[in-house]
């Protein structure tokens, strides 16, 4: 059921209730009466998530300060990094949300992925130990926080450099009242769909889009396009 999902994170799970277990939203376990939830294994990926963090910018960053060693951390560790993350591994495929909840749209928002991209990481850690854990959240560790970036720029440099072409955006939808509008867009290299975004204006959303087209591609998937 989750072999595919065990790929990414590069780890067969041992135990797998622990990652049904990851995988369960309290909505869905309270629906059917089930005892167990990703409620805890979220609290101890956080901590698993933070080690993780200041033990890889520790030794990337050896002259940088407390200070600003914090702030990247804050940025690498934030619901909306962890989000993206999630959907990196299509995380949304395998959360599992009771009818209420799926109905009133909390299913694929942000803080559902976060967390359960904790509790996997919670899961890894108890299956695994902690190289496992260390292992898998440096693949998403590993991108360009220490500066604000400009991610359409960045990634227009590097299609340039490998596809010799420019990235190509497109809108996909916009959803939601005047004042409130999402914008979610498409980014594809050389006619091949890359990632998704969303914002609230057209240029938040091909930033975000850009950001994870990054990060896709600093994992080694260039080869796809």
């Amino acid at each position: 059921m989750y072999s595919q999902l065990e790929q990414k994170l590069n780890h067969k799970f041992k135990n797998k209730k622990l990652l049904e277990e990851a995988l369960a939203h309290k909505s869905y376990s309270v629906e059917r009466g089930f005892s167990f939830h990703n409620e805890r294994l979220e609290f101890l990926g956080d901590s698993v998530l933070g080690l993780c963090a200041a033990h890889y910018l520790f030794s990337k960053y050896p002259s940088v300060s407390e200070g600003e060693l914090s702030k990247i951390k804050s940025k690498l560790v934030s619901k909306k990094s962890l989000a993206s993350f999630a959907k990196i591994i299509s995380l949304e495929k395998y959360v599992k949300i009771g009818k209420d909840a799926r109905e009133s749209s909390i299913s694929g928002t942000d803080s559902v992925l976060a967390d359960a991209f904790e509790a996997v990481l919670g899961a890894l850690y108890l299956d695994g130990g902690w190289e496992s854990a260390f292992s898998f959240a440096k693949s998403f560790l590993d991108i360009p926080v220490y500066e604000d970036e400009d991610y359409k720029s960045r990634l227009q440099e590097i299609s340039q450099k490998n596809f010799k072409t420019l990235p190509v955006y497109g809108i996909i939808k916009t959803e939601g009242p005047e004042h409130e509008k999402v914008f979610t867009v498409s980014i594809s290299i050389s006619g091949r769909f890359i990632a998704t975004g969303t914002g609230k204006s057209k240029k938040e959303a091909e930033q975000d889009a850009a950001g994870k087209a990054l990060e896709i591609l600093k994992r080694g998937k260039k080869n796809d396009f």
